[in-house]
């Protein structure tokens, strides 16, 4: 099963389609049940539409409406560069890339087992933060790595200590890029959408002259022991009132009720 690149629809296939590994999706399932993984290229891989993401789950079903017994695939994916099985791996996730659609360890290249491979993961998870800045103090990528490490460690509203803390905040991140200025105001500021941001332009005058609970939260926030500007604070509970309102609104007044967690992960978005 083979889907090419985009540019490549309309051509014949030749002798040596087969060897390619171009295609978006190229999949073998043999007439026992085993099948094989051969290819699989997103957006980073050549194609203009489908994430790998959506490939994976496109061969997913396939496999899964064929009976499939076992699907081997080698798995070198990797995002800008690096090895996804290891950034995922050290992230706290558990598995790989491929893990989210049952793919787990089977065997490693140079007699590389599963238990050494997990204990190697271990290892690295458990790398802390303060002795990795230490360990390049006298390389000339101590400030860089230095100055990446505080920044997520003030933008993060939990302790980062491991490599894995780390790794983990990074990629919950729905930011693309670094602001500019590292303020704390401007670190929320990536964590939000520009249409959330917008919304807040738009709402900012209207809310202090019609919704006495924004002077109220502020009142409240300045007596608070807070390491975070009221600034800061006064714009992340807008964002807040903003996603419960949308939510509101999406249900039409009704079974509004909202937990914790999706207020922040809506806040995030």
């Amino acid at each position: 099963m083979i889907i090419p690149v985009d540019d490549e629809w309309t051509k014949p296939l030749d002798d040596g389609v087969f060897d390619m590994n171009t295609h978006l999706l190229h999949g073998l399932i043999h007439c026992n049940g085993f099948g094989h993984l051969l290819s699989i290229n997103g957006m980073e891989g050549g194609s203009k539409f489908l994430y790998g993401k959506e490939i994976m789950d496109l061969w997913d079903r396939i496999c899964t409406n064929l009976h499939t017994r076992k699907i081997t695939v080698e798995d070198v994916s990797v995002k800008r560069g690096m090895d996804l099985r290891l950034l995922h791996g050290i992230a706290a996730y558990g598995r790989p890339w491929f893990g989210r659609w049952g793919y787990r360890f089977c065997q490693g290249s140079f007699g590389v087992t599963n238990e050494k491979y997990e204990r190697a993961i271990e290892l690295l998870s458990c790398l802390g933060l303060d002795q990795i800045i230490q360990d390049f103090c006298s390389s000339k990528l101590y400030s860089d790595v230095k100055r990446i490490i505080c920044y997520y460690r003030d933008t993060s509203e939990s302790e980062l200590i491991t490599i894995r803390d780390l790794f983990h905040f990074m990629l919950s991140l729905k930011s693309r890029g670094l602001p500019a200025r590292r303020s704390p105001t401007n670190a929320v500021l990536s964590i939000c959408s520009r249409s959330s941001a917008r919304k807040y332009v738009q709402n900012k005058n209207a809310s202090k002259r019609k919704n006495g609970r924004c002077k109220k939260f502020t009142t409240l926030a300045s007596n608070l022991d807070s390491r975070w500007p009221m600034k800061r604070m006064q714009y992340v509970a807008e964002v807040a009132v903003n996603a419960l309102r949308e939510k509101k609104a999406a249900n039409g007044g009704y079974n509004c009720e909202t937990s914790w967690q999706e207020v922040r992960d809506a806040a995030r978005m």
